[in-house]
């Protein structure tokens, strides 16, 4: 994920000449390839191909940074939890 400002990450990512188009023509809905060729006649298929790849790698990266954060948070709120236990059996001893 990239570490600058969001402006910056959202242009890294859509950057392709026809990514913000895709992505366009997508938030109707799901397209099959073929509807996108139509739809983008001046993409060869190669190039659609490969920007189409981008995409999907780009959307892999964003939820595993999401699943890793998510990860983190738990095992924080885990540690909390089980200090928070430790603190009440020690006051408990008192």
């Amino acid at each position: 994920m990239n570490d600058h400002c969001p402006v910056e990450a959202t242009l890294d990512m859509i950057g392709g000449k026809y990514k913000a188009l895709i992505l366009w023509h997508l938030s109707d809905g799901q397209l099959r390839f073929s509807e996108l060729r139509k739809v983008i006649t001046s993409a060869t298929p190669k190039m659609l191909t490969q920007q189409l790849r981008e995409l999907e790698n780009q959307a892999k990266q964003d939820e595993l940074e999401k699943l890793k954060a998510a990860l983190a948070q738990d095992a924080l709120y885990a540690l909390m939890l089980v200090l928070a236990i430790d603190a009440e059996k020690c006051s408990r001893k008192d």
